[in-house]
C-alpha cells in the first residue's frame, strides 16, 4: 500500500467545474467500499450462524445493501452533475487515452436513471418508505405465509430487530431487481 500526496488546490481547483462532481463521486466511492466491505461481512456471519444468530445477521445484510444502493444512487447524482457541468468535449480530451474508463462512463450513463434498480430499490425502500407499496408487499406476503410474527428484544436496544420487516425490505428490493436475490445470487453479481 502506497500514500501519494498533492496539492489539492491545483489537482481540484475550486473554480473547475469537474472538481465538485468528483469530490461528491469520490465520497460516494468510499461510501460504497465501505458499505461493500460491510456487505459480505454480514453476508459471512449469515452463513456462519443459526437461529437468532442469522436472522440479526441477515436484516443487517439486507440493510446494508439498501445502503449500498443509496450510495450508488448518491454517486449517479453526482455523474449526472458532471456530465450536465463539463462540456462533452472536454470529457472525451479527459479519457482519450483511457478506452477502460471511457467505456465505464458509456455504460455508467444511462445506469442512473428512474427505472434502473439502484434507483428503484433507494426510492421504494433504502431511503424512503412508501406506504402504498409496504401495504402491496405485506397483504401479498401475509397471505403466502411469508410472514413471521418475531422479534428480537434485547436489553441493548441497538441490537433488538423487528424480524418481520426484513422479509418486506427484501421483498420491495425483489420487486425493484425483478428477480428473487436471496435465492438468484448471479442477480447480484450482474
Amino acid at each position: 500500500m502506497k500514500v501519494g500526496t498533492f496539492d489539492p488546490a491545483r489537482v481540484f481547483p475550486p473554480d473547475d467545474p469537474l472538481t465538485l462532481p468528483l469530490l461528491r463521486l469520490m465520497l460516494a466511492t468510499d461510501d460504497v467500499r465501505h458499505a461493500s466491505v460491510l456487505f459480505v461481512m454480514a453476508d459471512h456471519e449469515v452463513r456462519q450462524t443459526t437461529g437468532v444468530q442469522q436472522a440479526l445477521h441477515a436484516g443487517q445484510m439486507w440493510y446494508l445493501f439498501r445502503l449500498l444502493c443509496s450510495h450508488l444512487y448518491e454517486g449517479g447524482n453526482a455523474l449526472r452533475t458532471l456530465l450536465r457541468a463539463v462540456p462533452e468535449r472536454r470529457l472525451q480530451g479527459l479519457l482519450r487515452d483511457r478506452p477502460v474508463g471511457a467505456a465505464a462512463l458509456e455504460r455508467l450513463r444511462p445506469a442512473f436513471g428512474p427505472e434502473a434498480f439502484v434507483t428503484r430499490v433507494r426510492n421504494s425502500i433504502g431511503s424512503h418508505y412508501q406506504q402504498a407499496d409496504v401495504e402491496r408487499v405485506f397483504r401479498r406476503e401475509l397471505e403466502a405465509g411469508h410472514v413471521e410474527g418475531a422479534l428480537v428484544a434485547c436489553q441493548v436496544g441497538g441490537l433488538s430487530r423487528f424480524i418481520m420487516t426484513d422479509v418486506l425490505a427484501l421483498r420491495l428490493m425483489d420487486e425493484a431487481a425483478g428477480t428473487d436475490l436471496a435465492a438468484d445470487g448471479q442477480a447480484l453479481a450482474d
